[in-house]
């Protein structure tokens, strides 16, 4: 599959449009970062400014659009139908990634159906969905619908190696974008999942204390840094997914004692988290900020 996008961006021959069905995540970073990457090749570097802004949910010209609550509403879709209508800020090109697309809201729909019917120049729009029965059939008939298998890819890869007694696998898929990533760490990816879970179950004074400690010990250099924050992401995400009564890599319980609100500002704070990793805040303070600025369940 990333071979096949490789060749149509090569070739300028990729749609204004995607939807992948299934488990899209993965591959619309990936896709995304093959677009912005400024080495040209047959995968994204992941060292380029371009591709580490990506990674962090940092880039200007990429946007992410979730839903908010239980939904994705008008409003949302009107900010990147008026996002969409700039020039990009640092070149032509502009990416819309929507994720659980299917959780639009009808007025929702309708004015993303107006905007892939007029699509602007040099936008890419991937819309996400585990499944497309929930989508306008209009919508349908303007995207291109990829099919992508549930199991995820690097799961598997590491589960054909051998690598079958890892309890974090679930987990570390979502955080990790290569084999080769999680070999270099395979010896102690069990430990930090434990770590976060843990952490994100002490009281505001036990868990900065936790971060102080153990986190600094076991993430002390950048690379393993930033995993350790898509990390948090991962678990936050799993948070939302939970509370939907939906399955989610990290096994929480359904309906976590997190209201929607409460969740919301947890998004909101771990964004903040990832943004300040990337403008070179001091990993501790803004990990302390985190865990003293969350929620306690």
């Amino acid at each position: 599959m990333k071979k096949r996008f490789t060749t149509l961006l090569n070739n300028n021959r990729l749609v204004h449009a995607y939807l992948f069905e299934g488990d899209g995540n993965e591959l619309a970073m990936w896709l995304t970062k093959q677009v912005f990457c400024k080495i040209i090749s047959d995968e994204p570097c992941g060292e380029c400014s371009s591709c580490r802004r990506i990674n962090v949910h940092n880039h200007p010209d990429v946007h992410v659009i979730e839903p908010d609550g239980q939904a994705i509403k008008i409003d949302q879709i009107r900010l990147l139908q008026k996002e969409a209508a700039y020039k990009g800020v640092e070149g032509s090109k502009q990416v819309f990634i929507i994720k659980q697309a299917d959780r639009m809201n009808p007025q929702a729909s309708n004015a993303l159906l107006k905007f892939l019917e007029e699509p602007f120049q040099d936008t890419l729009s991937i819309l996400i969905a585990d499944k497309r029965d929930s989508i306008l059939p209009t919508i349908l008939s303007r995207v291109q619908t990829i099919r992508i298998d549930v199991s995820n890819s690097l799961e598997r890869e590491a589960r054909s190696k051998g690598y079958t007694s890892h309890k974090s696998l679930p987990i570390l898929s979502t955080v990790m974008t290569s084999i080769e990533e999680f070999e270099k760490h395979q010896e102690v990816v069990d430990e930090w999942t434990a770590l976060i879970r843990a952490t994100f179950e002490l009281s505001q004074t036990q868990a900065t204390l936790s971060v102080q400690t153990a986190w600094l010990e076991r993430f002390s250099d950048k690379s393993t840094q930033l995993i350790s924050i898509r990390l948090v992401q991962s678990y936050v995400k799993s948070l939302w997914l939970a509370k939907r009564d939906q399955k989610n890599p990290w096994g929480l319980a359904s309906r976590p004692n997190y209201t929607w609100n409460e969740l919301l500002l947890m998004q909101q704070l771990v964004d903040e988290l990832g943004r300040g990793f990337y403008s070179n805040q001091h990993y501790l303070l803004g990990l302390e900020k985190f865990f003293l600025s969350k929620p306690v369940a």
